[in-house]
């Protein structure tokens, strides 16, 4: 299976190709453009973080459409697990250019102990917009509801996240839907997308980096 992932900083796409890696796939980061590759798992740099929602919007429109023609079976939105910068743009212009019918967000990372429980974002149990990134310089956090930090929700299921199990639920959900569902979110809902998509192409294929990291394959 190859996965096509734009991500919206240079640090989130290594970090989703380096869990590629881990499952013993190839995966290859390329900046600002999308170019024919080999590699399992293709990770584009967008840097897109910084910019306004017009400017994103145009961005991850083009990426889309040239992730597209190397006709991938899954593509993927990498976000800021404290959803910083204009995701909800980012979103939406996957979902056009790729004609999905709707998104599945899933930011949490609960192995770094940023979750996400009834809608809100949670560090260490402490309401997002009452740690210091409420104080952000760039992207300050005010409130700890996603569909406040998105502004806008249209087509975007949002997905709790407190633990593997959580991640592990929301991959399969989206891999029974993959056709008609954008898959969005952090770096570990990325990794249980990663585990229910080998798992459905090599049914023995060895898992065990994940299964130590608190993800098991999906059966």
């Amino acid at each position: 299976m190859k996965i096509v992932v734009i991500a919206d900083d240079l640090t989130g796409a290594a970090e989703v190709a380096g869990a590629a890696l881990r499952f013993g796939l190839t995966a290859e980061v390329q900046i600002g453009r999308i170019d024919a590759s080999a590699a399992d798992v293709v990770v584009i740099d967008a840097d897109s973080r910084s910019l306004n929602a017009d400017a994103a919007t145009a961005t991850v429109l083009e990426l889309t459409m040239q992730s597209l023609e190397l006709q991938p079976d899954a593509v993927f939105k990498k976000v800021d697990s404290l959803l910083r910068g204009p995701v909800a743009a980012e979103i939406a212009a996957m979902r056009a250019a790729g004609k999905f019918q709707q998104c599945l967000l899933v930011c949490g990372n609960p192995r770094k102990r940023r979750t996400v429980v009834g809608g809100k974002i949670f560090i260490d149990n402490v309401p997002l917009h009452q740690t210091r990134f409420a104080n952000d310089p760039e992207h300050p956090c005010h409130t700890d509801q996603i569909a406040e930090l998105l502004t806008d929700c249209g087509a975007i299921e949002i997905g709790d996240a407190s633990n593997a199990s959580d991640l592990q639920a929301h991959a399969k959900h989206w891999f029974s839907r993959r056709t008609t569902m954008l898959a969005a979110g952090g770096a570990e809902f990325f990794e249980a997308v990663l585990a229910v998509c080998v798992a459905a192409d090599h049914p023995n294929h060895e898992l065990r980096p994940v299964i130590d990291a608190g993800i098991t394959p999906l059966q």
